[in-house]
C-alpha cells in the first residue's frame, strides 16, 4: 500500500511507477459552494487530446451530454446537479489499457453549467480538488487540493493524464478559464453546443 501524493500546481507524478501494472483509474473531483444553502452545477469533463493537443472529434469529448468516449475507454459516472455531499461530486472512469494510441493526454475540466445566465463564477467555490484513484483497489494515487480559488471565470482546468510511452503521468494544473464547457471544447478544436 502506497501513500497518496498530495500535489501542488504544476507538479507531475508517474502513476505507473507508483502502481505497477495500473490499467484502470478514475478521476474524482469535488468542491463546496461558499454561500450556505447555495447550489452550483459543476460538470467534470474529459478532453481526450491528440499529439497536437486537439480533440479528434465529438467521440473524444466526455461530459454530461456524451457520457462515454467513442472508444469506450473514458466514461462519466453521471451528473451531480448540486455539488451537495462530501467526497467526489463527479467521477470520470479511465481504462488506460484501452485508450487509443493516438491519444496523448486526457484533460480534466470542471465547468459551471450556465455560469453566465446564473451569475456564478469560480470565486463562489471553495475546497475544490481532483484525485486519481486506482479503480482496481480504490487506492488514492494522487490528490490536488485547490485551496485558494481567487479566480473568476466559468471553468477550471484541474489536471491531466499524460502518456509517455507505456507510462501514464498525472499533472496538477489548477488554472481558471473564462469560457464555459462549449467554449473550451471549441478551443481544443471541436465545434459543439454544450
Amino acid at each position: 500500500m502506497t501513500d497518496t501524493v498530495s500535489m501542488s500546481k504544476g507538479e507531475s507524478i508517474s502513476l505507473t511507477k507508483k502502481a505497477p501494472g495500473l490499467t484502470k483509474v478514475f478521476a474524482g473531483a469535488g468542491w463546496d459552494v461558499k454561500k450556505a444553502g447555495a447550489t452550483m452545477d459543476l460538470d467534470l469533463a474529459a478532453f481526450m487530446l491528440d499529439a497536437n493537443g486537439k480533440l479528434s472529434g465529438k467521440g473524444y469529448f466526455v461530459y454530461f451530454g456524451n457520457k462515454a468516449s467513442a472508444c469506450g475507454s473514458v466514461a462519466s459516472q453521471g451528473d451531480n446537479l448540486t455539488g451537495a455531499g462530501d467526497g467526489d461530486d463527479e467521477v470520470v472512469d479511465v481504462n488506460l489499457a484501452t485508450v487509443p494510441t493516438g491519444i496523448q493526454e486526457i484533460l480534466f475540466v470542471a465547468s459551471i453549467y450556465q455560469a453566465a445566465q446564473k451569475g456564478q463564477s469560480l470565486k463562489d467555490l471553495d475546497n475544490a480538488f481532483i484525485r486519481i484513484v486506482n479503480a482496481e483497489n480504490q487506492q488514492e494515487l494522487a490528490k490536488y487540493d485547490i485551496t485558494q480559488i481567487a479566480a473568476t471565470g466559468a471553468s477550471f482546468v484541474l489536471g491531466k493524464l499524460v502518456r509517455e510511452g507505456a507510462d501514464w503521468n498525472f499533472v496538477a494544473i489548477g488554472e481558471s478559464d473564462a469560457g464555459e464547457l462549449g467554449a473550451l471544447a471549441t478551443r481544443f478544436g471541436l465545434a459543439v453546443a454544450a
